[in-house]
């Protein structure tokens, strides 16, 4: 044990000073003679680590391998050793195994490389690769790595990275469309749930009959989760946050979608039309801001409609919210404001506008669609 802290003073020191290779040869043939029968199998975890940082910094990349190599895995991927490892692997341009070796840390201990020395680790691998590769070969390995055969274990590790990525990110790789922003991504979603309760409108009708807003709120939920389930996106219903209309309890929103972290990305609010009761529209829209402290974009206001000329009587509806100045968002030139059309049928209606709360931009989606049954023939 003495000798060893000696080794590791004297170690320290060398680093210190940026000496030269043959220092670290002679302090290591020091360190060997130290001891009796010297065998590096025998020390300790710690001191092996040190023993074999030594061995790099003189230089002696293939007895670093070797020794390596021999490692169980609990010693391989023991941090200081890995780093070790990975670095004599660089040096000798085995840039692959040295990157193998990486992933296979990160898979032996379950977790991501949130260290700032493997990360750069891995940043110097990925930078040496790319500077040793020419592009076409580097289109050769993407290619090869993308359509081989994977294992379950490396399908579930592929999963598992991609459900963690920001719902930005997951937009875009989705839908295969770099372009496409969260928003989108989000609104094509709830509109798929919401042609869907369209379709079962006659499973529906009991609940359609009564207008029974928060049952049918419930079955959008429940096709909303289903759907979103594989990438741990969840719309949480009734969610309570923010302050009531009168400022004197919680207020409680329709729905509050959140992201696999549970961080809030967007809120929906339903609402009942017998009529373009605009009474009722803005008492909705002027909810927002008491709901979502957050500023969150996208909004959803989903209307359950139960009026004749629907198609007809969505202009008025429009007409309506480009007139209106929500509480809470930065005021509009009415005059002037624009009202996107995104999908129109006869029984649906959909349009996205833009508003700012303190400068920032939030992406409001109005969706309409028509719960009148069509009467049966006498």
């Amino acid at each position: 044990m003495f000798s060893h802290l000696i080794f590791t003073s004297k170690l320290r020191e060398l680093i210190k000073n940026n000496s030269g290779n043959e220092c670290y040869k002679i302090l290591i043939k020091e360190y060997k003679a130290s001891q009796d029968d010297f065998n590096i199998d025998t020390l300790s975890l710690n001191n092996k680590s040190d023993y074999l940082h030594a061995l790099l910094l003189s230089g002696n990349c293939n007895e670093v391998e070797a020794e390596c190599s021999k490692l169980v895995p609990s010693e391989k991927f023991y941090r200081s050793i890995t780093i070790t490892y990975c670095k004599s692997l660089r040096e000798k341009n085995n840039f692959k195994v040295a990157l193998k070796l990486l992933e296979d840390y990160k898979e032996y201990h379950s977790v991501e490389l949130d260290d700032q020395e493997l990360e750069q680790e891995l940043k110097d691998i990925e930078i040496e690769i790319e500077s040793s590769t020419s592009q076409l070969q580097i289109e050769k390995i993407k290619s090869q790595v993308l359509f081989s055969n994977k294992s379950n274990d490396e399908l579930r590790m592929i999963y598992n990275e991609i459900i963690r990525k920001p719902i930005s990110d997951l937009a875009k790789i989705v839908t295969n469309d770099t372009e496409n922003k969260m928003e989108n991504f989000l609104y094509n979603q709830v509109f798929s749930c919401l042609k869907e309760i369209l379709k079962r409108g006659r499973n529906l009708q009991k609940l359609i009959n009564k207008q029974d807003e928060n049952a049918i709120n419930d079955w959008f939920t429940s096709l909303f989760n289903q759907k979103m389930s594989f990438f741990s996106i969840k719309l949480s219903d009734q969610a309570r946050i923010g302050s009531s209309e009168s400022n004197k309890n919680v207020g409680e929103t329709d729905g509050l979608i959140r992201d696999s972290h549970n961080s809030s990305i967007s809120i929906f609010e339903a609402l009942n039309l017998t009529s373009i009761n605009k009474t009722v529209i803005s008492k909705h829209l002027n909810k927002i801001t008491k709901y979502d402290r957050e500023s969150v974009s996208p909004v959803f206001i989903v209307s359950y409609c139960y009026f004749d000329k629907f198609s007809t009587k969505v202009s008025d509806y429009c007409d309506h919210i480009k007139s209106e100045q929500y509480n809470g968002f930065d005021a509009i030139d009415t005059q002037n404001h624009h009202l996107k059309i995104l999908n129109r049928g006869s029984e649906y209606f959909c349009s996205v506008e833009s508003r700012f709360r303190g400068g920032k931009e939030i992406a409001i989606y109005h969706i309409l669609i028509d719960l009148t049954l069509p009467q049966p023939n006498k």
